[in-house]
C-alpha cells in the first residue's frame, strides 16, 4: 500500500515512482532518500560550479558521471541524461560546450526537488 499522491510523471523527464519502488510505500524513507539526493545533487552542483570556474574538464566529466547516477536512481531520468551530456561534453569537447551543457542542471535539479518536496508536503492518503 502506497500513501503517496498519484501520478508518478512529475515534472519533465522525472517519474516519481522509481523512488516510490525503491522505498516500497515507505514516507519516511521516502524522505530520507528525498534528503540523501538532494544533498548528493548540492554537493554535485558545487564540485561543477568550481570545475567551470576552474576550467576542469576532467573535474567535470567526474562529477556529469557522478551526478547522472545519483539522478537516475531516483527516477529523475531527464536530469540524469542532461548529466550525462555533461560527462560527455567535458570528455569531448571544449570548455565552451562543457559549460553550456552544464547551464541547464541547476534549473532542473530545483524543478525535481520542488516536485519531491511537494509531494512529502501533501497529506497522505492510501491508494
Amino acid at each position: 500500500m502506497k500513501d503517496f499522491p498519484s501520478s508518478p510523471i512529475g515534472v519533465g523527464g522525472f517519474d516519481v515512482s522509481v523512488l516510490e519502488d525503491l522505498v516500497d510505500g515507505d514516507r519516511a524513507m521516502f524522505e530520507k532518500f528525498t534528503q540523501m539526493f538532494v544533498s548528493s545533487f548540492e554537493t554535485a552542483l558545487a564540485n561543477v560550479d568550481s570545475a567551470l570556474a576552474n576550467g576542469d574538464l576532467v573535474a567535470m566529466r567526474a562529477m556529469g558521471h557522478r551526478a547522472k547516477t545519483t539522478a537516475r536512481n531516483i527516477g529523475a531520468i531527464a536530469l540524469g541524461n542532461a548529466c550525462e551530456m555533461l560527462e560527455i561534453t567535458s570528455e569531448t569537447s571544449t570548455i565552451d560546450a562543457a559549460t553550456q551543457a552544464a547551464v541547464g542542471l541547476r534549473p532542473m535539479f530545483e524543478a525535481v526537488r520542488t516536485e519531491l518536496s511537494r509531494r512529502i508536503d501533501q497529506p497522505t492518503h492510501s491508494i
